[in-house]
């Protein structure tokens, strides 16, 4: 016998798939949980007055305790909206099937109604995940953001203590001397200013 799909199991299907999305910012498809935290490397600076030097985006998120730290909570929020979205499903599934064995000695305009209340419940479901997933997504993007508000106030004043005339990112620079590479520098001053950053997480 062919399993009929109804709307609510479509609806159903897209709870989970909402919650692996959770993940899907640019940062975040780039960044894995981290594992041990790195020493980072630190180079003599470069020299005064030097016209060009670089930073390296990848080595200071790995290296800076802040960038790690975010990564873990992004990692429990994930986890705490996984367990919701499973029980969610579990509920739903089972309040599915029980409406199907009673279809037999329900009314035609009983059943239709149950059926349109747990349509809605599926909807509704549906719409809880996705605003969670908005707020997870926005309290990490905050916290992202005043790290990174913390990161380039260290880089100006690393140019203003060595009268450095630019500053690129290495995902920019063919090639360049290892020398010119600054990234340790901030990695170090970065992590004694801010070694945490809170996230707000959503209720």
């Amino acid at each position: 016998m062919m399993m009929k799909f109804t709307r609510s199991w479509v609806v159903l299907a897209g709870l989970s798939a909402v919650g692996a999305l959770l993940s899907g910012g640019a940062w975040a498809q780039q960044q894995k949980s981290p594992a041990a935290a790195p020493a980072p490397v630190i180079r003599p600076l470069p020299p005064k007055g030097s016209q060009f030097v670089f930073i390296d985006q990848g080595e200071i998120e790995t290296g800076a305790s802040a960038f790690r730290g975010l990564l873990t909570e992004r990692d429990k929020m994930a986890t705490g909206l996984q367990a919701e979205i499973n029980r969610m499903e579990k509920d739903l599934r089972t309040a599915d099937e029980e409406l199907n064995k009673q279809r037999a000695v329900l009314s035609p305009d009983a059943y239709t109604q149950r059926r349109r209340d747990l349509d809605k419940r599926f909807s509704d479901a549906q719409t809880t995940v996705n605003n969670r997933k908005r707020d997870i997504d926005q309290a990490v993007g905050d916290a992202y953001n005043k790290v990174m508000k913390q990161v380039f106030d260290i880089v100006a004043e690393i140019v203003r203590e060595n009268d450095y005339k630019v500053v690129l990112e290495r995902k920019v620079v063919v090639v360049a001397e290892s020398s010119l590479d600054i990234s340790g520098e901030v990695v170090s001053r970065l992590n004694k200013k801010m070694p945490s950053v809170a996230v707000a997480v959503p209720k």
